[in-house]
């Protein structure tokens, strides 16, 4: 899923559980400021991209998701 460029300033939370098959999660260059911790839902995520963002930290939640493989 490509989210890039489409100025974004969050994610909801609930949206996420809904794509726990998601392989691929591009979010660069929008506006974020944080992750939701359900992102540990997408247990099938193997590249996360979150680059150009206003990110100050992750998740912890990050360290479940055992078969990502890029950030």
């Amino acid at each position: 899923l490509y989210l890039d460029n489409n100025r974004l300033d969050s994610i909801k939370g609930d949206v996420l559980p809904h794509l726990n098959s998601l392989e691929v999660l591009s979010l660069g260059h929008n506006n974020l400021t944080e992750l939701p911790p359900t992102i540990a839902c997408l247990t099938h995520l193997k590249k996360l991209s979150v680059h150009s963002n206003r990110l100050h930290a992750v998740p912890d939640s990050l360290t479940c998701l055992n078969n990502l493989l890029d950030i």
